[in-house]
Parts: structure tokens; C-alpha cells; sequence
């Protein structure tokens, strides 16, 4: 399978620029690959969205949680699962995520967010007590409520296809908008189970907001470039057989697009831009249409039906 650096000589190999180094085309690269992974190409609008199939993913995100600012945590890590309990309160919740924002465990002085689910009683300004540990952190006052959101997975790039709560075992409607998620409670603050939700921007907005922490699993395209592509990596998001036609044929044309940038004529550029035209069609026809979940034939006829 052909790494970036084979790609890379494959480029010098056709037109040796002195300007252009490994660490530059490399970057070049990069682009190339996360703009072919968008699957979209405004200057080819005959090409059909592309969706290549090893970025289907499935991940599980869960519902939003009360919220406790913390300070001087440690030298016990509070983490997810733990049990916390407030030494005068005596409130206790369960913890499902924890964000540092300064300090360290190990140093005593951790500060940050603990997300927390099942809250019974009411915290106040205390410390806080995980199984037999006392004092693991401090607290100034009771949770915050939970909110109709949480953050997408960090490797979301587009099309979210479907959600299912694990949690009830039922598939959660996604909608087009937040516009058509407030039409069914204006102000995001009706308590229940989870039945509606559509993505806005890096967040999931849900309807209604669990009483417990719900658990969704999520059906999207992901990112391949998440974290960065280095010299040995293969792009193996596209197909092995058009992975240098396809990378390749976009880096000249961008290459080209600079030096031919004041001139009159462009038949370099014109090339590869053909080039690179060619090797997407192929890669569409490859990877076939978008694929959508299978409507049943109950759907179809309560549809009618209502």
C-alpha cells in the first residue's frame, strides 16, 4: 500500500520543484486528503458527494450531566464510576466524566469539572469523599442542572445517519434543524427520555433531557485526519488503487494553481485539475451512492395511515 512518502516521490518524480520540500508537500498531502474525505467539490459540480465507506463509524456519546466545579483535587484521581459524596452534605452522585482544567492530581491542586449523574440531596460548599478517601476535592456549591446538549465525538465530520439509545433499546429521531427541535419544547427543559435530537455545530441537542444519564450510539461519517498524517502513514481512507492518482493529481493542480497563478494561459493547472476530476469520478463510481437506512414496510404504511 503506498505511504505518503511514496506519493511524495511519485510528485517529485513528474515535476521536480526545488520549492517544494518534503514537509511542504506533506502538508499538501494533508489537505488533500481531508478535502477528499469531505467528499464535497464545488468546482466539479457534475460529481456526486463522495462517502467513502472506511469512515462509517460508530460511536457512543452520552446525555448531558450535573456539573460541580472543583478545586484542590488529589491526591486521589476522581474518575468515571467513582461515587462521590459530600462529607457535609452527604449528598452522592455518580461520576461519568472528569475535566482538568489546572493542577495536577498527583500536585493536590487538580481544578476542574466533575460531570456526575444520579444526584441525590444537595451539595454544598464542601469537600468531597470518594469509597474511603476523604477530602479528594473541594466544592463551592450545588451542581448545576443538566442542559439539552452534549459534544459530538471528536472525529465527527458530517452525516449523522442514525441514533439509537442503548439505554431504551429504540432509535431516536433525527431532525433537519434546532429550529424544528424548539418547535417541540421551546425552551429545551422538558425532562424524559430521549426521542428527538439534530446536530448543531460540534454538539448534539436532545429532546427530552434524561433524569439519568442516557447512553446514544451514534452512526456518522468520520474524520481520517483527526490526528495528523506523517511521512509513513497510507491514506487509507481512500481506495488503495486511487490513493496516488487521486492525492497526487490534486497536489499538482495546487502546485500549478501557484505558478501559473499570473499567467494568461494555465495548461498545466488545466492538466491536473483534469486529472484530478478523473480519479474523483472513479472514486464515486467505487464507492457508489450514499447509502440511507432501509425504510420498512410498517414505516411505510403507518405513514400513510396517520
Amino acid at each position: 500500500m503506498p505511504t505518503v512518502e511514496t506519493i511524495i516521490q511519485e510528485i517529485k518524480d513528474e515535476a521536480d520543484f526545488h520549492e517544494w520540500g518534503a514537509n511542504r508537500l506533506l502538508r499538501l498531502i494533508s489537505r488533500g486528503y481531508q478535502t477528499v474525505a469531505a467528499g464535497v467539490f464545488p468546482e466539479f459540480p457534475e460529481l456526486p458527494e463522495i462517502f467513502l465507506p472506511s469512515l462509517e463509524s460508530r460511536t457512543s456519546v452520552y446525555t448531558a450531566s450535573y456539573t460541580l466545579a472543583f478545586t484542590s483535587g488529589g491526591t486521589t484521581e476522581i474518575e468515571a464510576g467513582d461515587e462521590i459524596e459530600g462529607n457535609t452534605s452527604e449528598a452522592t452522585s455518580t461520576v461519568t466524566s472528569v475535566t482538568l482544567d489546572s493542577g495536577s492530581w498527583a500536585g493536590g491542586d487538580a481544578a476542574g469539572t466533575i460531570y456526575h449523574t444520579g444526584q441525590s440531596g444537595t451539595f454544598e460548599s464542601e469537600t468531597l469523599t470518594v469509597d474511603s478517601d476523604s477530602d479528594v476535592a473541594t466544592i463551592a456549591a450545588d451542581s448545576t442542572s443538566p442542559v439539552a446538549y452534549t459534544s459530538l465525538p471528536s472525529d465527527y465530520q458530517k452525516r449523522l445517519m442514525s441514533v439509537h439509545s442503548d439505554t431504551n433499546n429504540r432509535n431516536v429521531e433525527i431532525l433537519p434543524s434546532l429550529d424544528v427541535l424548539l418547535s417541540k419544547d421551546s425552551g429545551l427543559d422538558d425532562n424524559g427520555a430521549v426521542w428527538w435530537c439534530c446536530v448543531v455545530g460540534d454538539n448534539l441537542y436532545y429532546l427530552n433531557i434524561p433524569t439519568s444519564r442516557e447512553t446514544l450510539y451514534l452512526h456518522y461519517w468520520a474524520d481520517p485526519v483527526a490526528t495528523a498524517i506523517d511521512f509513513g502513514d497510507t491514506p487509507s481512507a481512500i481506495e488503495t488503487h486511487l490513493q496516488v492518482p487521486v492525492l497526487k493529481s490534486y497536489c499538482l493542480r495546487e502546485i500549478w494553481r501557484l505558478k501559473e497563478l499570473n499567467s494568461m494561459q494555465k495548461p498545466n493547472f488545466a492538466f491536473y485539475n483534469d486529472s484530478l476530476k478523473k480519479a474523483l469520478m472513479e472514486l464515486a463510481r467505487f464507492t457508489g451512492p450514499y447509502a440511507t437506512e432501509p425504510i420498512t414496510v410498517n414505516d411505510v404504511l403507518n405513514d400513510y395511515y396517520e
